[in-house]
């Protein structure tokens, strides 16, 4: 396992908004975390990316996150994109771009650039505009591009798809697959939980901090009742 997590707890003030929650993330797989809004999927991976303090066991790569820094996480292969892309929008898209190399040591920054370009045009079109000039969904794709510069091995997904389009949502879900087929590990949250389960291979469903249900994600979509509650309609619609 590239990530394992056991008997997380994080708290917020008197408010525990993670309870003993344990996952894992096999290399190369996509793993989703799913639930309704508030039930700590966003503080889970915050807490995993060394954003948040936390109780329990982090273990990335055989190693064990204590003290868990985020800045350290991201030269160790551990990057994060944030629910609401968290790119600098007062710089250029270019300048976005370059600060996904800044934690390693070697890189062909000009050939990785045109790589970028090549794979998303529109970035390359405005690539000396600036970063709030871009739409939302191409914001997004802006923020995963930055993050796959950083090398990682385990990618960090919160709400890629929020506030974007049916046709950007399936880019974006498009996009992650491709990323994955490339060797990349994925732990992904996400609000669409069904389309999630549809290119996620293991996903835990989390309910007031705990998990309440795992396994492969074929068999979360057909669950009845988790269907019911989580995905909008029965198993299998």
């Amino acid at each position: 396992m590239i990530l394992s997590v056991t008997d997380l707890h994080v708290s917020y003030g008197p408010v525990r908004a993670v309870r003993g929650l344990d996952l894992s993330v096999g290399e190369g797989e996509i793993v989703a975390l799913i639930g309704a809004n508030g039930v700590g999927k966003t503080t889970t991976v915050k807490a995993i990316a060394g954003l948040l303090p936390f109780t329990g066991s982090i273990r990335y790569a055989g190693a064990d996150l204590t003290p868990n820094r985020a800045e350290a996480n991201v030269a160790r292969g551990l990057a994060l994109v944030p629910e609401g892309r968290g790119i600098l929008k007062r710089m250029t898209v270019e300048e976005n771009l370059r600060m996904g190399f800044y934690a390693r040591a070697k890189a062909d920054i000009a050939g990785e650039l045109e790589a970028t370009y090549a794979r998303f045009p529109i970035l390359g079109e405005r690539r000396n505009g600036m970063a709030y000039q871009l739409s939302g969904g191409e914001q997004q794709m802006l923020a995963i591009a930055r993050a796959v510069h950083a090398k990682p091995r385990l990618l960090l997904l919160d709400e890629p798809s929020l506030g974007l389009a049916p046709k950007m949502t399936e880019r974006v879900f498009r996009l992650i697959g491709e990323l994955r087929k490339e060797g990349m590990s994925v732990l992904l949250v996400e609000q669409r939980a069904r389309q999630t389960l549809e290119i996620a291979d293991r996903a835990y469903v989390l309910e007031n901090g705990r998990v309440i249900a795992e396994g492969r994600a074929g068999d979360i979509a057909r669950d009845p009742k988790l269907a019911e509650a989580f995905l909008g309609g029965h198993a299998g619609a």
